[in-house]
Parts: structure tokens; sequence; C-alpha cells
């Protein structure tokens, strides 16, 4: 299964096509007659295909074998179907891009003669490791997004996208972001980059590192008129970050491993609760 095609260890790879290239080195573990399942919507893999396993792709676009279809969205995740049709899969956790991520798994479920029952079932029991897409009660009634596992640029823009379709009651939308690693010579240009996915209903950037601070620079020069406030730690941070939380307020933190913006959300959770 080749997920995705992003920019993660592209300092060694040297560009997105490398990167492609590597990932399809998986086939030559394959047997006659075993199964590639791949990223329907990546054109770097469109012009995969073999005579001796079967491709199921899985994506958005129209041709994918399994294409997502009539999305609906949920405070506690989606619905969606399978090339139009009738029945619902329900994935109970945020992120457009789960969804997806659940197609995979249902790809990998029909290859292994799993029923269609067994399969729902399986998803709706969906439970992610800590610091992806971990939702955290905030002080003063907000609500905290842990998603620093890691990060790339598209990963970035993928949480931001959620964080815009998150339910209306959040009038505050605060993404809080932060230096990207392992990107190398175009690293400044992929943080600039992210700065695309950053519009309303998003109100607040708060970006932290020296790397953090390229993304922020390319929405004062857009002219977003975004609140954007850059800070070069964590510890500098924290004091306005608080200034920010009430009930009103949804707050996403994201950025690399090696900042652990989590501790952030650690000193902004309510106390006491797990």
């Amino acid at each position: 299964m080749i997920t995705n095609i992003g920019e993660s260890h592209i300092e060694y790879l040297g560009s997105r096509e490398g990167i492609a290239k590597a990932k399809l080195e998986i086939v030559s573990g394959l047997k006659d007659g075993g199964a590639l399942i791949i990223d329907g919507d990546e054109p770097l893999l469109a012009h995969v295909h073999s005579k001796v396993f079967h491709i199921l792709s899985c994506g958005y676009n129209e041709g994918a074998d399994l294409q997502i279809t009539d999305v609906h969205e949920r405070m506690d995740g989606y619905t969606f179907s399978l090339n139009h049709e009738s029945g619902a899969y329900r994935v109970p956790v945020l992120g457009r891009h789960n969804v997806k991520n659940a197609v995979y798994s249902i790809a990998v479920g029909e290859q292994l003669g799993l029923s269609t029952a067994k399969i729902k079932e399986g998803i709706e029991q969906l439970k992610l490791t800590k610091m992806r897409f971990e939702l955290v009660d905030g002080q003063n009634g907000s609500l905290l997004i842990n998603d620093c596992y890691n990060a790339s640029p598209t990963s970035m823009k993928a949480a931001l996208e959620t964080l815009k379709t998150l339910p209306p009651r959040f009038e505050r939308r605060i993404a809080v972001l932060g230096d990207m690693y392992e990107l190398g010579r175009d690293e400044e240009m992929l943080h600039k980059q992210v700065a695309d996915a950053i519009g309303a209903p998003i109100t607040h950037i708060v970006t932290i590192g020296s790397k953090g601070k390229w993304i922020a620079d390319a929405l004062r020069l857009a002219g977003s008129g975004l609140m954007i406030h850059s800070f070069e730690t964590k510890a500098t941070a924290l004091p306005f970050l608080r200034t920010l939380l009430d009930d009103k307020t949804v707050m996403l933190f994201k950025a690399s491993r090696l900042l652990e913006l989590e501790k952030l959300v650690e000193e902004l959770r309510t106390k006491g609760r797990d």
C-alpha cells in the first residue's frame, strides 16, 4: 500500500518524484497475483500499471477504483460512501485525509475476504494513537487539537483544512504551527507554501521557531487579514496563547516531532482530566 507521496525525507530523496520512486520499490516484494493499493488522487502514481499484480486505487477523483463520495462532516468524524453506492461508512476521527485512510483499510479488508459488515464494524471502533488529531479539553471551555506527532507540508495543509470545517460554534480558530524538518534545500519555500491553505474561517496564526516564522512571513506578504503572531520558543508563546482560550475557541497544534508542541497542549489543557 502507498498511502500518499508527501515531502517527508525529501532532504534525502531530492524531490517528490524521488520519494515516489523509492516508495514504488515496495512492489519488488509482491508475488504474482498480489495487490498494490495506491492513492488515486496522486498524479505521480497515475503511470503505475502491471499485468503481474492487481492495482486498486483509492481517492476522491473520478476513475478511482474505490472513489470516496457523499462525504458528510460531523463533530466526531465523517460518514461517506464508495462509488455512490448506498450503505454509508462512518469513521470516528477528524480530517478528510482520514476518510481516505479508512478507504485504504476497506481495500485491504476486501482483499483479505472480510465482509462489508465486519469492515464497517472495525472502522467504527477506530482509535488513533496519541498526538494524531487528538481532541483535548482546553482551559476556559476551549477545544485543543493535538496533532503534534509529526508534520510535513502536506499533513499540515490537511490539518488546516480540517480546522476550517469544524462546526460554526468556534468563532476563534487558531493554528499554532512550528518548524518542519528534513525538507532539504527547498525548506523555506515549502514552509511558505503552507500559507496557501490558510484563510477564513481561520482567525489566528501563531508560529513557533525560525522555520515556522516563514509561514507567518508569507501570510503577512500576502496581506491575509488574519491575526498573525510569531514566537521563537514555546515558553514565549505560552502566555499569549492563554489569553485566547474561551468556549468559542479551537486551537490546532502542528509541527515536526522535534519541536514537542504537545508540551504547550499539556500546559493549556483542563487540569485533572484525561
